[in-house]
């Protein structure tokens, strides 16, 4: 009986974690979609203009290069730190999101994207610290 309720109870705390790791990955798709967005947009911008933006997303925004939801802007904030690679012909960097406490999963959660590589860490990644 008490290998059963182990078992029972493994079997509860991982739907749980299943549960939570389905529910941050909601939270961080629109993150995700919107860096995704951001980063061909600075591409676009830089073949347009010789140069990446001075900002994340307002100059794109400005340019028509890119329109993002208030809803997105509300949740989420943007940072890039991107550079143009001159030899590599090439954006680096990384595209960082953090939620806002207008985010339904709440305030102060990270997403960090790695232009090179494709990669997101952190929230609702799998792979926090």
């Amino acid at each position: 009986m008490k290998l059963y309720s182990n078992i029972l109870a493994l079997i509860i705390s991982l739907m749980l974690i299943s549960c939570q790791t389905a529910t941050e990955r909601a939270y961080t798709r629109e993150a995700e979609v919107q860096i995704k967005n951001l980063y061909q947009s600075a591409s676009t911008y830089q073949l347009k203009n010789g140069s990446l933006p001075g900002d994340c997303y307002e100059e794109m925004e400005t340019s028509g290069d890119i329109e993002m939801k208030q809803s997105v802007i509300d949740a989420w904030d943007f940072q890039c730190d991107w550079i143009y690679d001159d030899a590599q012909k090439e954006i680096t960097g990384t595209i960082t999101a953090t939620s806002t406490e207008a985010n339904e999963a709440g305030a102060g959660k990270v997403v960090i994207y790695d232009i090179i590589t494709g990669d997101a860490t952190g929230y609702g990644q799998g792979n926090e610290e």
